[in-house]
C-alpha cells in the first residue's frame, strides 16, 4: 500500500510538471504563433460553412498561439451546436500551421416545408438552399417534433433510407413525397400523382440484408410502374415480396 501511494504521488508530480512544461514551452513560445493567417491556416469547408465562420469560432487571428486553442474541446462543441457538420478534423503542423477540414452532411430528404432536412443516417439539420428537388416526408410518426440534431428512427428512418436509395444512378424513378405515419408500410406519392404502398421484410432493422430487400422491392415496383401496362395504373401495393399489385380506376388487377 505504501508503494502504491508513493507511485501515485510520483505520477501526480510528473503530470503537474508535464502540464507546466506544456504551458510554458508551447503556449508561451513565439515559435508557435500564427503570423500570417492566409499562409499558416488552411481551412477546407463544405457547401454552407464558410472559412471565416470557422476562424471566428476557433478564435484564429494573427498573433494567436496555436497551442492556446483547445482543439478537442472546440471540435466537440462545434459538432454539438452544428448538426449539419458530420465531422471536423483539426491538425496542428509544427511549428505554426493549422489545418482544418470540415465534412458536412448531405441532405437526402426534406422534413415538411420549414427547412428541416435529414441525411442518410437520419440526422436532422437545417438547410434552405438547393433542396427543392429532394423528396419530402409529409407525415410521420415523430418528425413534427424532430429538432436539428435529433436522429430519426423506426419508420421515419426507413423512409429516409428509401429516399436516399433513389439517388442511385441505376434508379429509374424517384418519389415526390413519403408518408411514414403508418405502422406496416410507407405511402409514396410520385410527381405524376400516382401512389404506392411499399414495405419490405425487417424494414426497421437497418442492416445490409434489410437494405438489399428494400432496394429489390422498390426496383421491382418501379419496373412495374414504368412498363407500358403499368403506366395506366394509378395506385400500387408493394407490401408483399415479389407480389406487386396495380389498380386502374374502376378496375383492379
Amino acid at each position: 500500500m505504501k508503494f502504491s501511494a508513493v507511485l501515485l504521488a510520483v505520477l501526480l508530480i510528473l503530470a503537474v510538471f508535464q502540464q507546466a512544461f506544456y504551458s510554458f514551452y508551447f503556449r508561451s513560445n513565439s515559435l508557435f504563433v500564427v503570423k500570417d493567417i492566409k499562409k499558416n491556416v488552411n481551412i477546407d469547408t463544405g457547401k454552407t460553412v464558410t472559412s471565416d465562420l470557422i476562424k471566428e469560432f476557433l478564435g484564429i487571428q494573427e498573433g494567436v498561439n496555436l497551442f492556446s486553442i483547445n482543439v478537442d474541446a472546440k471540435r466537440a462543441e462545434l459538432l454539438r451546436i452544428a448538426p449539419s457538420i458530420k465531422d471536423i478534423v483539426i491538425v496542428r503542423r509544427m511549428p505554426d500551421v493549422l489545418d482544418v477540414s470540415i465534412i458536412e452532411r448531405d441532405p437526402v430528404v426534406r422534413i415538411g416545408q420549414d427547412g428541416r432536412v435529414a441525411d442518410e443516417a437520419g440526422v436532422v439539420f437545417v438547410r434552405y438552399k438547393n433542396t427543392e428537388g429532394l423528396p419530402v416526408i409529409i407525415h410521420s410518426s415523430g418528425n413534427r417534433k424532430a429538432r436539428p440534431g435529433d436522429r430519426l428512427s423506426a419508420m421515419d428512418l426507413a423512409a429516409v433510407k428509401l429516399a436516399a436509395s433513389t439517388f442511385r444512378p441505376e434508379c429509374k424513378l424517384r418519389m415526390h413525397t413519403l408518408d411514414s405515419s403508418f405502422t406496416r408500410y410507407i405511402k409514396l406519392t410520385f410527381h405524376d400523382g400516382r401512389t404506392a404502398k411499399i414495405a419490405w421484410q425487417d424494414m426497421t432493422e437497418f442492416n445490409k440484408d434489410s437494405y438489399r430487400k428494400m432496394i429489390r422491392q422498390y426496383d421491382n415496383l418501379v419496373q412495374c410502374m414504368i412498363s407500358d401496362v403499368g403506366k395506366i395504373h394509378y395506385a400500387w401495393d408493394a407490401q408483399l415480396e415479389r407480389r406487386i399489385f396495380g389498380k386502374r380506376r374502376n378496375f383492379t388487377e
